[in-house]
């Protein structure tokens, strides 16, 4: 029956169940490969840290019977502590986890060797992370859009820029209205039919008017 102990085929399934435990399934099978139905056995639980040959951080041990499949099933801290208490144990560093069993009428325990707990529940990892100033929550949903803010004041005005290139010259304006302004003494050399404003210094009435040159002479208008 020794012999046949230690030749046990296990293949374990991991798994995870909420807050504090986690699944662990296996099947237990002879050297011929037959199941060991519905057999009672103890099963011994045992976390190292940081190596399957780390130090022992906890251990805890189950009862069961096997099932019509050779299958056997527990969840990891759920069973009975041989020492601390199952939240205790530090899961920010990697655990090992190494299962014992010993079916009814195998005289030893077999082990699987020890295997590293890849993924820890969320809610477990959480117990024993702790935050300088409380750790922060989910995020929450967005509020609601404030009132507009007044207006700032006025800032300086800036420095004045490079002048820029001179434009094309623009197209020549209309022509002008000649405005006349008063003198007091007639043009010199004028032209056949020339005109000017005189103040009354030169006209008979004295009064500011124009004259006219014609034939020769200068003529009140």
């Amino acid at each position: 029956m020794k012999i046949i102990t230690y030749l046990l085929f296990l293949i374990p399934v991991l798994a995870y169940s909420q807050p504090n435990a986690i699944a662990y399934q296996t099947i237990l099978q002879d050297k011929n490969g037959d199941k060991l139905i519905a057999l009672e056995t103890e099963v011994q639980v045992i976390l190292r840290a940081l190596s399957a040959t780390g130090s022992i951080v906890y251990s805890e041990l189950h009862s069961i019977t096997t099932g019509l499949n050779g299958e056997v099933a527990l969840e990891i801290g759920r069973g009975t502590p041989e020492s601390v208490e199952f939240q205790e144990v530090d899961f920010t560093q990697a655990i090992f986890a190494e299962i014992n069993y010993k079916p009814s009428g195998f005289p030893d325990f077999v082990s699987n060797g020890g295997s590293e707990l890849l993924a820890v529940p969320y809610a477990m990892f959480a117990l024993r992370t702790k935050c300088d100033q409380g750790c922060p929550g989910e995020t929450g949903p967005d509020g609601p859009q404030g009132p507009q803010g007044a207006s700032g004041p006025q800032g300086p005005s800036g420095t004045d820029g490079a002048q820029g290139p001179q434009g094309p010259q623009g197209p020549q304006g209309p022509s002008g209205i000649n405005v006349l302004i008063p003198r007091d003494t007639a043009p010199t050399n004028p032209f056949e039919a020339q005109f000017y404003l005189d103040d009354g210094t030169n006209r008979v009435d004295s009064k500011i008017g124009l004259r006219h040159f014609s034939n020769g002479e200068w003529i009140d208008l």
